[in-house]
């Protein structure tokens, strides 16, 4: 049964509606613009709303659309418009709206075969978008599998060197970790939370870990930011950490953040041993571990698995956005992880960007728990090799919010 909520100002069309089975209108007409509000925040299990861009009201029918949206941000919207206007329309889709009518063009065949037909939530250009990256995922499938089964047998040789790394990590640990801190800790049962941090290259990963981090600071919470993404070496640029400042692996930041770097030359070797054999035990030491993955999405499964929670980082422009959908596909349908395992949170938000209540309906099966916005201080003190602070006000309370949401889901493990 499909559930609708009708402001057309049009009896007649409204009494012939009513009149298909499968089609439920519970509610007279409603009269004014403000009534659709007034109704929807009581009443929020709907499908569609069929609405008269000629209803009166003191609410402009845009403000009324984001506001229907963000009551609702799966119900569809139909609108009648008074005449044709291309730019307007244009603006109508892109904040979200389902289906645009021209009032003295509508006939209830029409608008019925609308209301029943199993048609996508966005818009056009995105739709053809997703389908063609869709087709190059299914091309490049085969390469991707040979790859994969090769840096497997890669992986097994490492089996060899075993015994040298554990010694190797002995070493670390006796360096860098306090022998006091240790013992309370493993009194205390302290077991770390892993949160790992995922999305396409240039996201904003790097950046993400280390403000969420400062976020905690506090929070008397001692956190470790593990670097996978050496290679690009973003969050020791960020933190400015020269080559000379590297005594060993485990750098100390502050005294409640330290950094684990792997040797570039020994990533390879080290890290699927680390992750086998060193991190449930590098857990007591520490209450949140943060990973920043790098673009491997097939090394990442391991990592993905393993961790607490997965924030999954995506940009808010078309392109990026649908980069974010093919990795998700790929980690979903090709590597079998479960999509309840992946937070969505949208980065780099701005004037720009694609409408949120759009971005909520295209990623409606994960759970969002936060956007952030578009700084231009990140570069300014990444060229400069500052150190990175929370400055910006309006970041520090998107920080604040996020890290809140994780928190309430971390305590559900």
């Amino acid at each position: 049964m499909i559930k609708i909520i009708t402001a057309i100002g049009n009896e007649y069309l409204n009494s012939e509606l009513k009149k298909y089975k499968d089609l439920k209108i519970d509610i007279s007409d409603i009269q004014y613009k403000e009534g659709i509000i007034e109704f929807l925040e009581n009443n929020e299990n709907y499908d569609f709303v069929i609405l008269n861009d000629l209803l009166p009201g003191e609410i402009s029918t845009i403000k009324l659309i984001n506001n229907i949206l963000e009551i609702n941000t799966k119900i569809k919207i139909i609108l009648f418009l008074g005449e044709k206007d291309e730019t307007l329309e244009n603006q109508l889709y892109n904040i979200g709206v389902y289906k645009i009518l021209l009032n003295n063009q509508i006939r209830i065949e029409e608008l019925v075969r609308i209301l029943k037909e199993n048609n996508n939530i966005v818009n056009v250009e995105l739709q053809e978008e997703i389908n063609n990256l869709k087709r190059i995922i299914l091309e490049k499938e085969k390469n991707k599998i040979k790859l994969n089964k090769n840096k497997q047998n890669n992986f097994s040789k490492i089996k060899n060197t075993t015994c040298l790394i554990k010694n190797k990590f002995k070493k670390i640990k006796a360096k860098n970790l306090k022998t006091n801190t240790i013992k309370n800790n493993k009194l205390n049962n302290k077991k770390g939370k892993i949160i790992c941090i995922i999305g396409p290259a240039g996201v904003g990963k790097s950046i993400f870990s280390i403000n969420f981090s400062k976020i905690n600071f506090y929070s008397n919470k001692k956190i470790l930011i593990i670097d996978l993404d050496i290679f690009n070496k973003s969050i020791q640029t960020i933190l400015g950490i020269k080559s000379s400042d590297k005594i060993s692996n485990i750098i100390k930041i502050n005294k409640k953040l330290d950094l684990f770097i792997f040797e570039e030359n020994k990533l390879k070797n080290n890290i699927d041993i680390f992750f086998n054999n060193y991190l449930d035990e590098i857990k007591n030491n520490y209450d949140y571990i943060i990973i920043d993955t790098n673009a491997d999405i097939y090394n990442n499964k391991k990592i993905i698995n393993k961790s607490d929670i997965n924030l999954f980082l995506s940009d808010t422009n078309l392109s990026e956005i649908s980069k974010s959908i093919k990795i998700l596909e790929l980690y979903i349908n090709k590597l079998k992880i479960k999509k309840e395992k992946f937070y969505i949170i949208f980065n780099k938000y701005n004037k720009n960007s694609i409408d949120i209540n759009l971005l909520k309906r295209i990623f409606s099966e994960f759970k969002i728990i936060g956007t952030l916005s578009y700084s231009d201080n990140y570069n300014k003190l990444i060229n400069k090799n500052n150190k990175m602070n929370l400055i910006n006000k309006k970041v520090r309370r998107e920080y604040l919010k996020i890290n809140n949401e994780i928190n309430k889901i971390i305590k559900l493990y």
